[in-house]
């Protein structure tokens, strides 16, 4: 967003803001004048409804006063002579009254005269049961204590509230003593109701309290008037306000709800004032922010743009001796000398980058030669170290087979001890290849699902010798013994060999103890391997150390014990690549006690294809002697370029009845194929004409060459797009050197007997097909 447009946008939000602050306000003040002039006349119009059912009550209370103040009356309530009742107690003149209900109560309580009037026809009817309940001594219509004390106001009854007065039956003059009390009613009915609305020119409501289901605006004041609020305003609609107040009855309880309803001109006046304000508001706000915006352009905005397009111009040609030019003295005109002044230094800056940044370059150049020759030269060592080790330990594998065969028992040790030596030196070699690797960033995963008991069983079962040779007792727990786990399992074997190798060698007549538990961390499961030892343990100076590379903990354990000290660091390295850590606990002549912890799902999978390698010490496999006899009847092809390890392998397969077929190259292979379909393949990847991988591709274009079970067998480091292309190629993967001849021999025979069987299976389905 340009500075132009934040402006604008800053400048329009104040207004706004500003603008909703001020008609709040106005509105507030307003409309709240408008509001209390509203209650005010409410108030008052309640109050006049009020005073006219006061003055029809005092109208009610003055004709029972001049009926009861009247020596007839006072004659009559002793005598009850005829001619009074005919000559007042009439239908005509209770009709003139306006009368509901008259009765004539003699001081004794008896009741002298009770009529009821019926209010439409004005016939005399017989007065209600409800109002001649109260006709007793003990109710308040009958007590008059003092002269000329009355009783006035209303009644709730089950046929309607009915308004009534009370008077103490006197003489003329006022006097006394009371002989009785006279009561008029008169129902507050429609017809009264509405006398009264014309009376006050306003729409009159009333409700009694005791109503079941009152109108829903009556209802939400009742509880409120109740409470003693003496009147409550509140509007209807936008068009009706009205107000509410209670009316007792002669008891002083609550009788009735009376609501006077107005029209609204006030509060629309209001509205029509508020409407003129806002209309002022918005126009005021307009003039206000265009002249400020206006001013700002003119001042600030235009003069910023002016010097932003110099400046882009300059970024975007690149040429910095280009200066920015805004006149003036002011704050804007002082950014742009100083900008200027940058630019100078950035010119200078920029020759000065230009002459290190070709240097740089040449450096970069000469880095990323070194790590192509030294990748390269990993590579080549890899294939060069390991191919004539491959020739050592077959050799002495095959002279001790057959030196066993032939009797010549007293060449076995030698020969054994050649075997070890050269294992030991592969060892070492795979482990200086592996810490390179890693420091190159060219160590990958790779990821597969194992149960962890048997990998323990597996490694127990291999570092056995190395932990009888001490004469020390292994012991291992495992928590789980159907605990899976996915990550790379030869590195997982690797870490745990090594440090149970470590352990093996630094303890005698000792314990060593394997536990295996599965832990949690931040919603992450982990495999907690646990190796402790009770053998010579490590000071806490050596403990900074131990990890190093090249490095043991003092020279005189080297001398006794041996080592390269590449062991724990490359087990260190293992564990961080795949996520895990390795943690030691030690004491000098305690032992001590090491901790991997590793995830249980590693996520960073390398390849699919599976890379089968042997660790530092010999790997339990099966011999000869554990698979029953099988009688071999097929051909085994075996490609590769050196003659040695061509006749170290068909010396090893043809005395178990296989049949030999040599190629020394890739062309050759493919021309053995095509007039021998052997039942394996045992492949080198590095071969003059056509490599091992473009053999396999040009098997892959033929149907029933791609059936072939292959084995690769190479001394060479295999690269990512390498391990691309054997995906799903090849069946197994061994690095010379690091089986034996009965695990080559092992691996043939299940290759063979396992394509054999899929291919019975495709038959058969074939034929139920």
């Amino acid at each position: 967003m340009t500075l132009r447009k934040q402006a604008l946008l800053i400048i329009s939000l104040i207004i706004v803001g500003l603008f909703i602050m001020l008609y709040v306000s106005s509105v507030t003040i307003v409309m709240g004048g408008f509001s209390r002039i509203e209650d005010q006349n409410t108030h008052q119009n309640v109050q006049r409804a009020l005073d006219a059912y006061a003055d029809e009550v005092a109208k009610l209370n003055i004709t029972a006063g001049d009926w009861a103040t009247w020596d007839a009356t006072y004659a009559f309530i002793e005598d009850n002579n005829q001619a009074y009742i005919d000559e007042n107690v009439s239908e005509a003149t209770t009709a003139r009254l306006g009368l509901s209900v008259l009765a004539y109560i003699h001081s004794s309580g008896r009741i002298v005269i009770s009529k009821g009037f019926d209010p439409e026809t004005m016939a005399s009817i017989p007065m209600p049961q409800s109002f001649r309940d109260h006709l007793v001594l003990s109710d308040l219509l009958l007590q008059h204590p003092q002269l000329p004390d009355d009783v006035t106001g209303v009644m709730l009854l089950p046929e309607g509230p009915l308004l009534v007065a009370a008077r103490p039956i006197l003489t003329s003059n006022g006097d006394g003593p009371s002989r009785g009390t006279l009561i008029m009613g008169h129902y507050l009915d429609s017809a009264l109701i509405a006398r009264l609305a014309d009376r006050t020119h306003v729409d009159l409501s009333i409700q009694r309290f005791d109503t079941p289901q009152l109108p829903s605006d009556f209802a939400a004041v009742r509880s409120t008037l109740l409470q003693g609020t003496p009147t409550i305003i509140q509007p209807l609609d936008n068009n009706v306000i009205a107000g509410y107040t209670t009316v007792r009855d002669i008891y002083g309880k609550p009788a009735l709800i009376l609501r006077v309803s107005l029209p609204r001109p006030i509060y629309a006046q209001g509205q029509v004032s508020t409407q003129y304000q806002l209309i002022s508001l918005l126009v005021i706000a307009a003039i206000f922010g265009v002249v400020t915006f206006f001013m700002l352009e003119k001042l600030v905005l235009a003069r910023l743009a002016k010097l932003s397009t110099d400046v882009s111009h300059i970024g975007a040609t690149g040429n910095l001796s280009v200066r920015a030019r805004v006149h003036g003295k002011d704050e804007l005109a002082h950014l742009a000398t100083e900008i200027n002044h940058m630019l100078g230094a950035f010119e200078l800056a920029q020759f000065k980058r230009q002459q290190a940044e070709t240097a740089l370059y040449q450096a970069k150049e000469a880095a990323e030669a070194a790590n192509r020759a030294k990748s390269a030269f990993l590579s080549n060592m890899s294939h060069e170290l390991r191919t004539p080790l491959t020739g050592i330990i077959g050799y002495s594998e095959l002279l001790q087979r057959e030196a066993r065969m032939f009797g010549y028992e007293s060449f076995i040790a030698d020969l054994d001890k050649i075997r070890v030596s050269g294992n030991h030196l592969l060892a070492l070699i795979n482990d200086i290849l592996d810490l390179s690797k890693i420091e190159a960033g060219k160590m990958q995963l790779t990821l597969e699902e194992f149960n962890v008991a048997e990998l323990v069983d597996d490694v127990l079962t291999t570092a056995h010798p190395l932990i009888q040779k001490n004469g020390n007792l292994i012991t291992a727990h495992c928590q789980h013994t159907q605990l899976m786990m996915y990550a790379d399992l030869t590195k997982v074997r690797q870490i745990l060999l090594n440090l149970l190798s470590n352990a093996a060698k630094f303890t005698e007549q000792g314990v060593i103890t394997v536990h295996v538990t599965l832990q949690s961390s931040n919603n992450i499961e982990y495999v907690c391997f646990r190796i402790a030892d009770t053998g010579i343990g490590i000071s806490a100076e050596q403990l900074t150390v131990l990890f190093q590379e090249f490095t043991q903990a003092d020279a005189s354990t080297t001398r006794k014990y041996g080592g390269t000290g590449l062991g724990l660091s490359l087990t260190r390295r293992f564990c961080q690549l795949m996520q895990g850590t390795i943690s030691v606990e030690s004491e000098i002549g305690h032992g001590s006690v090491f901790t991997v912890l590793l995830p249980r799902s590693v996520t960073n999978a390398a390849t699919d294809v599976t890379l089968i390698t042997q660790d530092t010490s010999t790997e339990h496999v099966p011999v000869l002697a554990d698979i029953p006899a099988p009688v071999y009847e097929g051909t085994v092809l075996v490609i590769d370029d050196d003659p040695m390890v061509r006749e170290l392998l068909r010396r090893t397969l043809q005395p178990t009845g296989w049949r030999v077929v040599e190629a020394v190259d890739g062309r050759a292979a493919l021309e053995q194929i095509a007039i021998c379909r052997p039942a394996l393949m045992i492949l080198d990847l590095m071969l003059p004409e056509l490599d091992g991988i473009q053999v396999i591709e040009h098997l892959h274009t033929n149907p029933s060459g791609a059936t072939i079970p292959i084995i690769v067998l190479t001394a060479k480091d295999i690269t990512a797009s390498e391990r691309a292309a054997l995906t799903n190629s090849v069946t197994q993967i061994l690095q010379k050197g690091s089986y034996t001849g009965d695990e080559l021999l092992h691996n043939v025979h299940e290759l063979v007997h396992l394509t054999t069987q899929q291919r019975h299976q495709q038959i058969l389905e074939q034929i139920n097909g």
